[in-house]
């Protein structure tokens, strides 16, 4: 968990990210502004909650938040990541160095693993 984060501040870069990328395509059909505000709240919480997070979390968690909220029709539906990881890469980009963290390699990984 992140403490001492403005959580408004990253919500506001959260929202400004997600309705540019307008996965959906419902804004530039005329969808009202506040149409993917739950989705914002949900990856805000995420950000604050797992935080620091890196580019690959985020890109999860992205595919899963607007998965159960559009398409949930049936797990075997779920879309490939790389549909995802634009969005979640400008998000990382924008987010306060607190926010961020670096995917660990494999050998630290499993070094970290062994040793514990």
């Amino acid at each position: 968990m992140i403490r001492d984060m403005n959580s408004s501040m990253v919500e506001a870069i959260v929202k400004r990210v997600v309705d540019s990328h307008d996965l959906e395509r419902l804004l530039c059909c005329g969808a009202p502004n506040d149409e993917y505000d739950c989705e914002v709240r949900e990856i805000t919480r995420v950000i604050e909650r797992e935080g620091p997070v890196t580019v690959h979390g985020l890109t999860k968690a992205i595919r899963l938040i607007f998965f159960w909220s559009y398409h949930a029709w049936t797990i075997e539906n779920l879309p490939n990541l790389k549909y995802y990881r634009p969005m979640a890469k400008e998000l990382w980009d924008n987010l306060p160095k607190e926010c961020q963290r670096r995917r660990q390699s494999s050998t630290s990984t499993k070094a970290h693993t062994t040793r514990t």
